[in-house]
C-alpha cells in the first residue's frame, strides 16, 4: 500500500467521530482511498477470461490456441481451454529447457480475469494492462 493511501486510511480512522467530516481534507482522502481500491480491484475483475483480453495483458497463444501463456522470466502463469474452462496453473522453466506445470482445475463458473490477476501476482508474472484491456 502506497503510504499517501496509508496515511489517508489513518486520518480517516483516527477522526471520524470529529469535525473532519466538515475538512476539506475528507474528500481528497475519499478520492485516494477510492482511487487505491479501484485499481486493486478492477471493475472487470469478475468477467470471464477471453483469449482478446488475455492477448491484450502480454499473454500468447500456446498449443493451437488451446493453452494461453503469461511469462516473466522462468515462470508462466497458463490458461488453459478457455472453451473448456480446464483450469488455471502455474509452470517454471527448468534449467534443462523441460517445463514444470502446475494447472488447477477452475470452479464450474469458469477462470475469471481476477483469478489471473491475482495468480500472476502472486507468482511475479507482470500483465501488462493498459487502460483499453479493461473493456
Amino acid at each position: 500500500m502506497k503510504s499517501e493511501v496509508k496515511e489517508a486510511l489513518e486520518r480517516w480512522r483516527e477522526n471520524q467521530r470529529t469535525d473532519y467530516a466538515n475538512d476539506e481534507g475528507i474528500t481528497d482522502d475519499a478520492f485516494e482511498l477510492a482511487e487505491a481500491f479501484s485499481e486493486e480491484h478492477p471493475a472487470d475483475d469478475e468477467d470471464p477470461v477471453t483469449s482478446k483480453w488475455l492477448l491484450s495483458v502480454g499473454g500468447k497463444s500456446a498449443l493451437g490456441g488451446t493453452q494461453y501463456v503469461i511469462q516473466t522470466g522462468t515462470i508462466m502463469v497458463l490458461v488453459e481451454s478457455l472453451a473448456q474452462n480446464l483450469g488455471v496453473g502455474v509452470a517454471r522453466r527448468q534449467p534443462n529447457n523441460t517445463v514444470a506445470m502446475a494447472v488447477t482445475p477452475v470452479a464450474s463458473g469458469g477462470c475469471t480475469r481476477g483469478d489471473v490477476r491475482r495468480l500472476c501476482s502472486a507468482v511475479g508474472c507482470v500483465l501488462v494492462e493498459k487502460e483499453d484491456s479493461h473493456g
